[in-house]
């Protein structure tokens, strides 16, 4: 969602070139009239059809496409520690995820539709090998399509769709499905400059908004931009179907608000292309489909998360080919609900002592994590020439730690998502400027439970934390994948 007032610059090429197609097929028009008698339905039926063909020609050579392609594979091992599951206790469980692969395909445009309309979309695919369909299992919040190795199969996703709607030459509207993958935090590993809006670490995941950006030109030299959104990321019924607009949707949107400012400044021997983005994100009555726990509970409607980022990022520091980020975050659970529903229950009656199935509510209380919690993630690529680069990447998350990000299959582990730490080394080699392989490392240590949900508590491997389930896990995965960009 880049934008610069020069596109107010727009070359004309494509207006002249229609301009002069238009002319091209008036003048066929006017020579046909002295041709061999015709009627005129049929004289003004072809030139219709000509200009249809003129317009859609036209309407094609605005868009620009471009391809993004990775292929690879690799290991992948677990360990989770022994815990009780009520009573019973279950020792400790080793396995692994042998000679996996996938494959990731987004199919990019954009298209200028005039000097102060701009489009921009992506089609993507994310799937195993010999996955020929999706699972046919789509879950509510399913933001991951697309990109989810293990629900994505073959089929292709808008996983971006919109327009930046230039009000004027410092106030830009962006409307539609948001660039929210793979943002800053993500360019080192992906070996691609900035390929999303906002920072990886407080959202990494589709979504659909409206974005108002303010980029006052008395700061254009430090690149000063200020962001307010409104998304919904969450609109469907108790049993999590998306209906038509008539149907009753239960009080269950679940809404998201965003406000971040940003600057690029110069920073002398600390870094080329530097930036600075402090941000903000609500989550309002997150929902989510609690039948896992039981069938009867459908969608329901959690509580609140506020968090906040500060992200930086800069190239070629102290005049060396050394580029780093350093990013944190803070959590904030809050307005837990009180989770009920009505279903069957065993009881016995009292008088023969039979057991029957009575219908009565059950209230498991309040489930979410009404706490706070903190990340940081930071990295680092030295670039020994333009062909070989190693980098390194550290992240640590809090027990109660989340935030709205998916696996992808460059992140099959989700890193941003551990409660604990984690560790990431990789090898870039790059072809040439369209094509490299990426041979990465990864080690997860999860020091405590329910990593990637705002729900069911997170607990450890004390005496008192595993009474709860608590348990400690972790996972290794090696990886070599091969990139095509153009």
């Amino acid at each position: 969602m880049h934008f610069d007032t020069k596109i107010y610059e727009i070359r004309k090429e494509n207006s002249m070139k229609t301009k002069f197609c238009y002319l091209v097929a008036l003048c066929v028009f006017a020579t046909s009239l002295f041709a061999a008698p015709r009627t005129t339905e049929g004289r003004l039926a072809d030139l219709e059809d000509r200009l249809d063909e003129i317009e859609f020609q036209s309407g094609l050579d605005k868009i620009k496409f471009g391809l993004d392609f990775s292929t690879g594979g690799g290991e992948s091992w677990y360990k989770i520690s022994e815990r009780y599951s009520g009573t019973t206790l279950i020792p400790e469980q080793k396995y692994s995820a042998h000679n996996k692969w996938g494959m990731e395909l987004h199919l990019n445009m954009n298209a200028p539709i005039n000097d102060y309309t701009k489009f921009y979309g992506r089609l993507s695919m994310a799937k195993n090998y010999g996955m020929m369909d999706t699972n046919g299992v789509h879950q509510p919040l399913d933001i991951d399509a697309g990109r989810d190795l293990r629900s994505s199969g073959q089929s292709l996703y808008v996983t971006r769709a919109y327009v930046d709607l230039f009000l004027s030459k410092e106030i830009v509207a962006t409307l539609g499905r948001q660039p929210g993958t793979d943002g800053p935090g993500s360019n080192l590993r992906n070996n691609a400059l900035r390929q999303a809006t906002y920072p990886a670490l407080l959202f990494n995941t589709l979504g659909d908004a409206a974005v108002i950006s303010y980029k006052p030109r008395f700061l254009r030299q430090l690149q000063f931009v200020v962001r307010g959104a409104y998304g919904k990321i969450y609109q469907a019924d108790s049993q999590g179907v998306v209906r038509d607009w008539t149907s009753k949707q239960d009080a269950l949107d679940s809404d998201l608000y965003y406000a971040s400012m940003e600057i690029q400044p110069y920073l002398g021997s600390l870094g080329k292309n530097s930036l600075i983005m402090l941000s903000y994100t609500r989550l309002s009555n997150l929902a989510l489909d609690l039948s896992a726990l039981n069938s009867a509970i459908g969608v329901k409607n959690l509580g609140d998360t506020d968090l906040m980022n500060l992200h930086f990022e800069s190239y070629q520091a102290f005049g060396l080919p050394l580029n780093y980020f350093v990013s944190g975050s803070y959590m904030k659970g809050s307005g837990a609900r009180e989770i009920s529903f009505t279903a069957q229950v065993p009881m016995a009656n009292t008088t023969t002592g039979q057991i029957s199935n009575v219908e009565r509510e059950v209230n498991l209380g309040k489930l979410f994590n009404e706490e706070t919690a903190f990340a940081v993630h930071a990295g680092l690529r030295y670039d020994f020439h333009r062909y070989f680069k190693l980098g390194g990447e550290y992240f640590y998350g809090s027990q109660y730690w989340y935030t709205v990000t998916r696996a992808s299959f460059n992140d099959p582990l989700n890193i941003r998502a551990t409660r604990g730490q984690a560790f990431d080394v990789y090898v870039i080699t790059q072809l040439d400027r369209n094509q490299f392989f990426r041979l990465s490392y990864t080690h997860i240590q999860n020091k405590w439970n329910n990593r990637g949900l705002p729900f069911g508590g997170a607990y450890g491997t004390n005496d008192e934390d595993k009474a709860k389930g608590g348990y400690e896990s972790t996972a290794d995965n090696v990886m070599l994948i091969y990139n095509v960009k153009f």
